[in-house]
């Protein structure tokens, strides 16, 4: 047997150690030795050292002979404190720190396993290759001027903007890139919100209402209400509520015909709308209590219910009636037990009691029923919360807004969409040809009438009256028996027109004429009266009379009395009026005989009269905003002077993200960039489009020319109309600051002369060129240009140009030439300047509204805002994405031409982390599909400068025919449960924290690529290196998907997905827990990333699999015993 313990051996030389290393390594082993085998070796040649010392004596071949002499041989101890052996120990010492930093050198001198930064890139260098300096985040900034400023104002190129830095962030400055010409009434291009009513719109198929000016209407439920229609037809209705509205100033009156019963949900309304009136109601109220936060809540609550009322349809109100009842019962709870809120109390006692008495009544007994719980006044929980339609809302939230031409040269324009009718051009090439009817001409045709005035016309009726002799009782008629007994045997039969009118009637002519039963001196002419009456009909086989139908008659007051009419011997104060048409004006004569006749038209007719006009408002137009590209959008006014191919933002909060009741949920606020491609002038049809484009030609009443605009693109998202604000002063804006110095003076004499820019970063912003990027740097020397170049090599010896170079701390120096290569610099006296910007990186991706801080404040300009949110911005590259982009510079080469090359060239494009590119058949052609994922994942919208200029690079740099599509990548994160047994006196907490950051790290968005699945041993692996553990067991390893395909769609999984899948996996390791353990199925052993293909007809990008720390549960560590 061999004995291999090395129990037996001395000491032995170690030094020097192979430096030979296989492919592959993160790192090379390059030292010879360290000071332990360098202080051994040395150790062990003490006693083995010897010196050749030559005789004077020769050998057999003439050679001198030698003595051989061992000088350390008598030195035998090896004792550290020795002074022999101490000097030894110094220079293992110094071996071992030359051989350190021989290896640290030998390391930097390969791209693949240099740790300086500073290393690669000049190892990048010989390639030809420049580290990515990164790019400057864009965005787009609206200016807002002071209403004041009556003339345009130009914003100049450079104009800075700052932004209101949050926890832990800088201020940002953003600098505009092109001029802007800026105007007041450009603030905000506000949608049209209200249009004039009309017959059509007043007697809608849903619901009649109207609209009328102010909020004292003094009508309540059940008055009567004439609409004169300006047509010839005049309506009597009853009135169901009335919603003032103080903010918008106008009353919504919902009403319906005269004839037709009072429905539930009407008398609800009622009764919700008396509540809101009590509650607004604080007169009762000390002052100091009117104004305390308890009254204010029940306000708020008053308020919103009031909107939910006038909004709800018949299946909602009861169930509104029940939640606001319950609501103020608990508020009243709460003032019982207060005694502060006694007066409360007493006021609100009494409203909740009105409102228990409707709520007893089957009236909302019978509408609450079925229609479930009402959402809380004022709710804003979604559908999504309710679990009904999440996907469908979340689908709509993910829904990417619109993205137009990238610059106003991009827009398509024809001729015959320029110069079209009522088109904006017009009006603005004349006030060129005429610069006199630049003020006068926009005044002078919005400010008038462009049709006719509106004939509608709504009287409220404020008195209510009976025909004269109407309300005479009938006198009993008495007959005394033969017992002499007085009984009563009948009633004189009642009046009738004839009888009751004498004067009044002539023959059976039409009565010019009526006699109220009381008098009225507020009736006065010119007003209206309508008549109320049966109509008495025959019947067939008898020729008696019998009950008929009713009929109204709206007749025009021309004079007005009061007099004193004689009846049955008695005189009684009446009002007489001459009405226009007569009443029973145009009827045949047998008809007009019945009518006379007929004791019950005298007794049941009711006048409605005292008619007061209440003016119409504008109604409000549809609540939903939607269109651009095919849908016109009306505006508010005119606006004179837009061009088409501006920019401007459409701000708002979303219509179409709906509730579990199917209603807006408020609070969506989302923004669209848009640029305008048409602008007219002209009034709105009855379908809402402009008049000449059109497909109806009814016109509103009361009209004035409005702007019309269609944008290039169609909005993806439908905004709440009152809510739209569109920004029309928009300019865009980059990350970074100009700044101006003298570099300084020129020497010609000096070879290669250099300056320093003096403030890092130097600006690049994003452009479509291989590298993705240009600098914002501008040399002047003697106030001529310099221009920048890639190399001084290919220059000749009067080429104005200069290189630059980063160091690792992003400070920039310039490089002049040398005279061969270049131009040497004039000389001269601080003749070189410089004009640059810095700032750059992904702190530029400020959030929308960040932006609020004027640095440069032209004349009339009031404030700045971003209503999109920065992106784009990416840092400087760094080591690890140097060292693994570098070799790809030398593979694209400038150009496209395989599959590979545009996954390539866009990995190197400035802001690009990770790129990959497949070749798909899709939609029955042939494409390249480029997945890509922002530098450190930044988010990178598709109305970027870095979007677009990667979009524009691949078309300039590839084959112009070959199309391709750019996505974002898809994530997939990963969820990981692992019991972790820890090595003996080790704690718990640390030993976790440093699991957690391993794993962290190994399954980073850095060190993962697309379409890189994740091994189960990977995991296992990751935390078994961990200092401290044990072992560990993985019993749930899986992998979420952010997106699915639905019906031939991409969309986002709901929550409910989500947790459902993950269940899955779970409810088999519960289902296992009491089997044996070599029963128990192991975790899957891989999560895989698909790569872009195509998934059910959808195109999936590429995935990526990583583990977030942002949701800390997805990754569980549990300590076993």
């Amino acid at each position: 047997m061999v004995d291999t313990c090395d129990c037996c051996k001395g000491i032995e030389r170690l030094a020097p150690q192979a430096t030979a290393n296989r492919p592959g390594l993160r790192a090379l082993a390059y030292r010879v030795g360290t000071h332990a085998t360098f202080l051994e070796t040395m150790k062990a040649r003490l006693s083995s050292l010897y010196i050749d010392v030559p005789r004077e004596e020769k050998d057999e071949f003439g050679q001198p002979k030698f003595d051989r002499i061992y000088p350390l041989h008598k030195l035998r101890t090896r004792a550290q404190d020795d002074p022999a052996i101490a000097l030894l120990d110094a220079w293992a010492l110094l071996g071992a720190v030359l051989t350190f930093y021989q290896e640290r050198i030998a390391n930097e001198g390969y791209l693949m396993t240099a740790v300086e930064r500073r290393s690669i890139l000049e190892l990048a260098r010989l390639i030809g290759y420049e580290l990515r300096p990164g790019v400057s985040a864009s965005v787009f900034l609206a200016y807002t001027l002071d209403e004041k400023t009556t003339e345009p104002v130009i914003i100049p190129v450079g104009a800075k903007s700052q932004s209101v830095p949050g926890p832990g962030e800088l201020p940002q400055t953003f600098e505009t890139g092109e001029p802007l010409e800026a105007r007041a009434a450009w603030n905000n291009l506000a949608p049209r919100q209200a249009r004039p009513q009309t017959k059509a719109t007043i007697q809608t198929v849903n619901a009649m209402r109207v609209y009328l000016k102010g909020i004292s209407t003094n009508l309540k439920a059940s008055d009567p209400l004439l609409i004169d229609f300006g047509d010839g037809t005049r309506e009597l209705y009853r009135v169901v509520d009335v919603a003032p509205d103080s903010l918008l100033d106008h009353t919504l009156v919902r009403f319906q015909d005269w004839r037709a019963a009072p429905t539930l949900a009407d008398k609800v309304r009622v009764s919700l709308q008396a509540v809101v009136s009590a509650l607004r109601d604080t007169a009762s109220l000390k002052k100091s209590t009117a104004k305390s936060e308890f009254v204010a809540r029940l306000q708020d609550m008053a308020a919103k219910v009031e909107k939910r009322a006038a909004v709800s349809n018949d299946a909602e109100l009861g169930a509104l009636h029940e939640k606001t009842l319950s609501n103020l019962e608990h508020e009243l709870q709460v003032a019982n037990d207060d005694v502060k809120f006694k007066n409360v109390k007493a006021w609100l006692a009494p409203i909740v009691e009105n409102l228990r008495v409707d709520a007893a009544t089957n009236m909302v007994k019978g509408m609450a029923a079925g229609t479930g719980n009402a959402a809380s006044i004022g709710d804003t929980t979604t559908a999504a919360a309710k679990g009904a339609g999440v996907a469908d809302v979340i689908s709509k939230l993910t829904l990417p807004a619109s993205v137009p031409p990238r610059s106003t040269n991009f827009l398509t324009r024809a001729p015959d969409k320029v110069f079209t009718a009522n088109a904006d051009i017009g009006n603005q090439v004349l006030t060129s040809l005429q610069p006199n009817l630049h003020r006068t001409l926009a005044p002078a045709l919005s400010g008038g009438k462009a049709t006719g005035d509106n004939q509608i016309h709504v009287y409220a009726l404020r008195a209510k009256a009976g025909l004269f002799g109407g309300n005479l009782p009938r006198l009993p008629i008495y007959t005394r028996g033969e017992d002499g007994t007085v009984t009563i045997t009948g009633y004189e039969p009642a009046l009738d027109l004839n009888s009751a009118w004498r004067g009044l009637v002539n023959k059976l002519a039409p009565l010019p004429v009526i006699a109220l039963d009381v008098e009225n001196d507020k009736l006065q002419a010119g007003g209206w009266a309508v008549l109320d009456f049966p109509i008495p009909g025959f019947d067939d086989v008898t020729g008696a009379l019998v009950a008929g139908t009713r009929e109204i008659a709206p007749l025009k007051i021309s004079a007005a009395r009061a007099t004193v009419m004689p009846i049955k011997g008695n005189s009684t104060r009446s009002t007489q009026l001459a009405v226009t048409p007569a009443w029973f004006e145009g009827w045949e004569t047998p008809r007009i005989r019945l009518m006379l006749s007929s004791s019950e038209v005298l007794t049941d007719s009711v006048v409605y009269a005292q008619s007061e006009e209440l003016a119409l408002a504008d109604e409000p137009m549809p609540s939903e905003l939607c269109g651009g590209q095919e849908n016109w959008i009306e505006l508010d006014e005119w606006y004179a002077d837009l061009k088409s191919g501006r920019w401007a933002i459409v701000s708002g909060e979303r219509a179409d993200i709906l509730d579990a009741f199917g209603k807006p949920v408020p609070g969506i606020k989302v923004s669209e960039l848009v640029m305008l491609a048409e602008v007219i002038q002209d009034v709105s049809n009855q379908d809402g489009e402009p008049l000449t484009r059109g497909k109806s030609d009814n016109q509103f009443p009361d009209e004035k020319l409005h702007t019309f605009v269609r944008f290039a693109k169609t909005l993806s998202y439908c905004y709440q109309r009152d809510t739209v604000k569109i920004y029309g002063n928009v300019v865009k804006a980059t990350h970074g600051e100009t700044r101006k110095e003298v570099l300084g003076s020129g020497d010609g004499s000096q070879a290669l002369q250099s300056f320093t820019l003096r403030q890092p970063p130097l600006t690049f912003v994003a452009a479509p060129n291989p590298r993705g990027v240009t600098s914002t740097l501008q040399v002047y020397v003697n106030d001529v240009q310099w221009h920048e170049t890639n190399s001084l090599a290919a220059l000749a010896p009067k080429d104005r140009k200069f290189i630059t170079r980063a160091n690792d701390d992003a400070q920039t120096t310039i490089i002049f030439g040398n005279g061969e290569h270049g131009a040497r610099l004039p000389t001269g006296r601080e003749n070189v300047r410089a004009m640059y910007r810095n700032g750059i990186g992904k702190g530029g991706n400020v959030n929308a509204e960040q932006i609020s801080l004027l640095m440069t404040r032209p004349l009339g300009v009031k404030e700045v805002i971003n209503p999109l949110r920065a992106s784009g911005g990416a840092d400087k590259e760094n080591r690890d994405q140097a060292r693994e982009n570098a070799p790809l510079a030398v593979t694209a080469l400038d150009r496209l031409v395989s599959m590979q090359d545009y996954a390539d060239f866009a990995r190197t494009f400035a802001g690009i982390g990770k790129a990959a590119a497949a070749r798909l058949v899709y939609a029955q052609r042939e494409i390249v599909h480029v997945t890509i994922a922002g530098a450190d994942d930044i988010p990178i919208e598709p109305t970027s400068d870095l979007y677009r200029n990667l979009m524009l690079a691949l078309r300039q740099y590839g084959d112009p025919f070959q199309p391709f599509r750019v996505e974002l990548r898809e994530l997939i994160l990963l969820v990981i449960s692992a019991n972790v047994r820890i090595a003996a006196d080790y704690q718990w907490d640390k030993v976790a924290a440093n699991i957690r950051a391993r794993l962290l790290d190994t399954f980073s968005f850095e060190r993962r690529a697309l379409a890189q699945g994740v091994a189960l041993s990977e995991i296992t692996s990751a935390i078994q290196n961990v200092p401290g553990v044990a072992y560990v067991d993985v019993d749930l390893f899986a992998g979420i998907h952010e997106k699915k395909t639905e019906n031939g769609v991409r969309r986002l999984k709901t929550p409910n997905e989500i947790t459902d899948e993950i269940k899955q996996y779970v409810a088999q390791r519960e289902s296992e827990k009491n089997l044996p353990d070599v029963q128990k199925k192991n975790p899957q052993r891989q999560v895989f990333a698909a790569s872009a293909g195509l998934d059910h007809g959808a195109l999936r990008p590429a995935e990526l699999a990583i583990l977030t720390p942002q949701v800390p549960d997805t990754l569980i560590l549990n300590s076993i015993g």
